[in-house]
């Protein structure tokens, strides 16, 4: 199953308009629910959440905490598995209790981040960079295993 999705105008950068890979998804936990735009991140390992966002969800903040790093340094992270669903028109793709990255503090984080483990390994994913698309193909291998657990 496929799905697509152009790319999202975010203003602009100089004089250019900027497009970027973003899709409306929605994050379950606890019978709450959270639909907002995530950007779709080969560059990043994990799928990461703002704390506002964990909260909404009713996600307690406790837990065993882990960190990330990147481009913007390290930061203080706790991972909670969530069911995330991408739908357009009558196509829906589930993902149950996928693990997020909640980030812990106050981040300049505005939209989720779906990062290559675990939400890449549950597709085939094509970046159509110059028509400004991106393609969701449901895949039949791995079956939502990691890229680590693959090469393991």
């Amino acid at each position: 199953m496929s799905i697509s999705f152009s790319y999202r105008k975010e203003g602009l950068h100089g004089n250019r308009v900027i497009y970027r890979p973003k899709i409306p998804v929605t994050f379950r936990k606890y019978k709450k629910e959270v639909s907002l735009i995530a950007i779709i991140d080969s560059g990043s390992d994990a799928t990461i959440l703002s704390k506002e966002v964990a909260e909404q969800l009713g996600l307690a903040i406790g837990g065993k905490k882990g960190t990330l790093e990147g481009i913007g340094g390290v930061v203080e992270t706790v991972e909670f598995p969530v069911n995330l669903v991408i739908s357009k028109k009558r196509v829906k793709e589930h993902i149950p209790q996928m693990p997020v990255k909640v980030l812990l503090s106050d981040s300049p984080v505005e939209d989720a981040i779906l990062g290559r483990i675990p939400f890449f390994s549950n597709f085939d994913i094509t970046f159509k960079e110059n028509a400004r698309k991106i393609v969701l193909n449901k895949s039949v291998h791995g079956r939502g295993r990691s890229p680590i657990e693959i090469a393991a």
